[in-house]
């Protein structure tokens, strides 16, 4: 342990350690992205879409800064830029967290390595580490202000420098980075009696956050928006709170689960994979279900192994803790302590009111979580080289590379597999018209040829789909149709049967101006015009009778 013990003051083995890690990350860059269901959304807008496009109240500054370094022209696709930049924000804030938890926690070496490990190789976190996604910075920008703000300086420079980063932790993500920006922080101050250090934080973060507030109002409101328009942008879209219960706490306890570990392994299984199925006719699951076809099965089988481990080597981790009164003291009433546990219990009450069960608004508790194993096996474990928790971290990076093995390849994209015949045919002008989940329309829509419509009839009735498939068109352009807008999938089926009804007759009766394509999935359809045409034609000769012979 005499290296892990120079971490704080040789640069070394952190160089090490970024190199290491940036070639981990870079190495397992996915070609399978149907997990991140708005990347390809932010890719597009990036690219292509206007500057009142880029404008989200939760993330203000995430896709404006996309642009801005996009527009550089050192890259070449918006897509790959953004993972690219991710790869990077990833790596620092896994240094910054190993940086906080020596210098601002106190920890020793090798506990500030747990957890700066825990942190990196968690699924969640080295899943959107490699994906277009706000997670990422997010963590970066919130691991900057820990830095920053729990430190012993006391200045107004300093004062001055947490307020505008924490500024940035809201602009980035709001409701993400709150619970540290606006609770963990300010209760720290107030531990340390920092008052004017507070007042200073408080009126610079309140001050930049309301101009970039105002100001992404003004590009993307309307000319007549007032103040009521102000206060419901700076909210958001509403959301849906639910009440707590003892569901609420398994569904949360789902999610957490599988943005530590790998959670796709268990489409690995197929038994488990159809019960699954079963139990869930509503959740779509064909994208998963489709990646497993091409897994090895000695690797799926590894992982479950891997994954057995796991859970033992955390049981014994556990076991081997020792809660007596003298370490209990050691932590009580420390600011910063109180200020983690503050920022651990808001955020979760706050993802398990909102959206218990999703993933990804967990990914961004990693940070605080990472912390707070980091103390409690710094001050609790009776094994001092805590080699039980490296030995963890060992095998969750095992257990979650065989996860990312999953998604390595475009062959386990059903994205990728259902959008090639249809992509390789439409040409700008036409329009695609399908009926799934938005993450297809996003892959669509971003790798169709420039000037091509995707139209997703999603709940439409046979009414509305068939005014739809009626809108105007340019002369020329043509319509390509997935059977799945007359049959839809499944799990959309069984949440809505009214709407099936009658999407098969609109099918029969379109089937004149249904022509096949080379894909058996996708229709062309014909505009009424020239079937109308072609009816008439017919008639004409065969009133004429049969041609004269020659």
């Amino acid at each position: 342990m005499k290296t892990l013990a120079a971490l704080r003051y040789h640069p070394t083995p952190f160089a090490f350690g970024a190199i290491a890690l940036l070639a981990l990350y870079s190495l397992t860059i996915p070609q399978n992205h149907t997990e991140t269901e708005d990347a390809f959304d932010y890719a597009y807008r990036v690219r292509s879409g206007s500057t009142a496009d880029l404008i989200f109240p939760h993330h203000l500054i995430y896709l404006p800064a996309a642009r801005a370094l996009y527009r550089t022209g050192l890259f070449p696709d918006a897509f790959s830029m953004m993972v690219r930049m991710n790869v990077l924000l990833g790596v620092g804030a896994v240094l910054l967290t190993c940086r906080v938890a020596r210098e601002r926690f106190g920890l020793g070496a090798p506990a500030a390595l747990v957890a700066s490990a825990f942190l990196a190789f968690s699924y969640g976190f080295w899943r959107y580490s490699v994906a277009a996604e706000v997670y990422i910075p997010a963590i970066f920008v919130q691991a900057l202000l820990c830095v920053a703000a729990f430190s012993v300086r006391d200045n107004a420079g300093h004062a001055l420098l947490c307020g505008i980063l924490a500024s940035l932790t809201i602009v980035t993500h709001g409701p993400l980075s709150a619970p540290l920006a606006v609770l963990a922080v300010p209760m720290y101050y107030v531990m340390r009696r920092r008052f004017r250090t507070l007042g200073i934080y408080a009126a610079v973060a309140t001050t930049v956050v309301f101009l970039a507030y105002y100001i992404g109002w003004r590009v993307d409101a309307a000319e007549s928006a007032g103040l009521r328009e102000f206060v419901a942008f700076i909210k958001g879209p509403p959301e849906d709170f639910r009440p707590f219960s003892a569901a609420t706490l398994v569904k949360a306890s789902l999610g957490l689960g599988a943005t530590l570990t790998a959670s796709n392994l268990v489409f690995a299984a197929p038994p488990l994979a159809a019960r699954l199925q079963s139990l869930m006719p509503h959740r779509n699951v064909t994208e998963e279900l489709f990646m497993t076809q091409s897994f090895n099965p000695w690797l799926a089988g590894l992982s479950l192994l891997l994954a057995i481990a796991l859970a033992a080597v955390a049981i014994y981790m556990v076991t081997r803790l020792r809660f007596g009164r003298e370490p209990r003291d050691r932590l009580r009433g420390r600011p910063v302590i109180v200020a983690l546990v503050a920022w651990l219990v808001a955020y979760a009450a706050l993802v398990i009111v909102v959206h218990p069960d999703s993933p990804e608004l967990w990914i961004c508790f990693l940070l605080p979580l990472a912390l707070a194993i980091g103390v409690v096996l710094d001050t609790f474990s009776t094994n001092r080289a805590l080699r039980a928790p490296l030995a963890f971290c060992g095998l969750l990076l095992a257990c979650n590379l065989c996860g990312m093995a999953m998604i390595r390849a475009q062959s386990s994209d059903f994205n990728a597999h259902k959008a090639a015949g249809v992509l390789a045919q439409a040409q700008s002008g036409d329009d695609i018209y399908t009926r799934d989940a938005d993450v297809f329309t996003r892959y669509l829509r971003y790798h169709a040829a420039a000037g091509v419509t995707v139209v997703n009839c999603w709940a439409g009735d046979a009414t509305e789909t068939a005014a739809l498939l009626e809108r105007p068109q340019t002369v020329g352009a043509r319509r390509f149709v997935f059977n799945e807008v007359f049959e839809p999938p499944a799990y959309l089926a069984s949440r809505n049967g009214e709407m099936v009804e009658g999407l098969l007759p609109l099918k029969e009766k379109l089937a004149g101006r249904l022509q096949p394509t080379l894909d058996p999935r996708v229709y062309l359809l014909k505009p009424a015009q020239l079937e109308t045409s072609a009816a008439s034609d017919t008639t004409a000769a065969e009133a004429a009778g049969p041609p004269l012979a020659r």
